[in-house]
């Protein structure tokens, strides 16, 4: 479940960063007129680093999404957009441009979200249990493969 959640948090954060936030928050961090390069070069390396080390965490591993887990995509949502949702309602400050709780679209939003987000897991599934091998005995080794006791 982990490796899921690993995956699919990844995901969604750099995803939504680089076709949502990416001009927003360049505009707003890089204007800065001391650090606005360093602010800039962060952004980009905190939303690019993790995404690449998860691509190749997925095809390094054995381990196979299970389309079972994703249920956690819509618990996760529930639970994100409530504390965002109290952060609105304790500060009246909005965190993200398009979860605008004033009109109500927010909701709406986090609903589409969550939905894109499972389909785009199931198809991962999908493609994890092609690129990877499904109880084939002959892809694990043993310690009796490499001649050593189990002790």
């Amino acid at each position: 479940m982990l490796y899921t959640l690993a995956i699919m948090m990844n995901f969604i954060c750099v995803g939504f960063y680089w076709f949502m936030l990416r001009d927003e928050q360049q505009e707003i961090h890089g204007g800065h007129e001391k650090n606005g390069w360093g602010r800039s070069v962060h952004l980009e390396m905190v939303h690019s680093v993790p995404a690449c080390s998860t691509i190749v965490n997925v095809l390094c591993t054995n381990t196979i999404l299970r389309k079972e887990n994703w249920k956690f995509i819509t618990y996760l949502t529930i639970l994100y957009g409530g504390i965002i949702w109290a952060f609105y309602l304790t500060t009246g400050v909005q965190q993200y441009s398009f979860l605008n709780f004033e009109t109500g679209d927010a909701f709406k939003n986090l609903f589409w979200i969550n939905l894109g987000a499972v389909i785009v897991y199931v198809v991962f599934c999908t493609l994890d249990e092609m690129i990877k091998p499904i109880n084939d005995a002959t892809s694990i080794q043993s310690f009796s493969s490499h001649g050593k006791r189990r002790v």
